[in-house]
């Protein structure tokens, strides 16, 4: 029974922490999108 309910907290797990990690690859890429494009934008 521990097994299984291993089995499940791994499976329920790894798609969460992938979406955090897209999310925080997303929202750092953004962020240099955006640091970069104002400075080149406005000048």
């Amino acid at each position: 029974m521990n097994t299984r309910n291993e089995l499940l907290d791994v499976a329920l797990g790894d798609p969460v922490n992938l979406s955090r990690r897209r999310f925080l690859a997303s929202t750092a890429v953004g962020a240099l999108v955006i640091g970069f494009g104002l400075p080149l934008g406005g000048g």
